[in-house]
């Protein structure tokens, strides 16, 4: 799902991680895993808010991301 080998359609979490991934949210922790079982690092926590920002200012303004 979403080109992530480790993300299968039904999984709670698959339509978030499409979207993530296609908003540019994430990239995943390699260009093919996206490594769901691993905990979160700071700078992962970190970009999740900034990046949600980034996203909620473009569809506020109609801008696409």
């Amino acid at each position: 799902m979403a080109g992530f080998s480790d993300v299968h359609e039904s999984d709670y979490f698959a339509d978030a991680v499409a979207w993530a991934k296609e908003k540019g949210v994430t990239g995943g922790t390699t260009p093919t895993t996206f490594s769901p079982n691993n905990t979160v690092t700071r700078a992962q926590a970190m970009t999740f808010p900034v990046e949600g920002r980034r996203i909620a200012a473009a569809v506020l303004n109609s801008v696409p991301v």
